[in-house]
């Protein structure tokens, strides 16, 4: 084989120069709209500029992993692998981030719309917990049993309905 022939099979087999195809999309992020103008398309993962992350999710990529303010998702090597693409620029998988930060994510072709849901709401701390109404009812034995008489002790109330 000629050193020609080699050298222009190893072109044509390596990295491609071109820039990646991007297309334009809605983000829906919680409660805030964003038009994002360059995003790659893979399926059912969104990915986006590092840039436009900062702008949709508050979160910037860190040599520790994906942060905002003193929340930090740590990324090993690997994971950075699968979060993280260098292709044009620093793409990021914000559809692995949502589902780290237990967010839902959905999308629809066309128009090129995600939605990603707001975080769930985290309970209250424990001395902030809302209490249950106090009430009574007789048992199977005719005594009454009130639900203040077991404060302090986690309770499973069972309830059965005929219709």
């Amino acid at each position: 084989m000629s050193l020609s022939v080699i050298i222009q099979s190893l072109l044509l087999s390596g990295p491609s120069l071109d820039p990646p195809v991007t297309t334009p999309a809605t983000v829906i992020y919680g409660e805030s709209v964003h038009e994002v103008e360059r995003t790659l398309d893979d399926g059912d993962r969104l990915w986006v500029l590092e840039t436009e992350l900062v702008a949709i999710s508050g979160f910037t990529l860190k040599e520790e992993g994906l942060c905002r303010d003193d929340v930090c998702i740590p990324t090993t090597a690997e994971a950075r692998a699968d979060f993280v693409r260098d292709e044009g620029g620093s793409w990021i998988d914000l559809t692995r981030l949502a589902a780290e930060l237990n967010r839902v994510s959905a999308h629809a072709t066309t128009p090129r719309t995600w939605l990603f849901s707001p975080p769930a709401r985290p309970s209250p701390p424990k001395g902030e917990r809302p209490i249950a109404p106090g009430f009574s009812l007789l048992d199977r034995n005719g005594f009454a049993a009130s639900l203040s008489d077991h404060r302090g002790h986690k309770v499973l109330l069972v309830t059965w309905a005929s219709w």
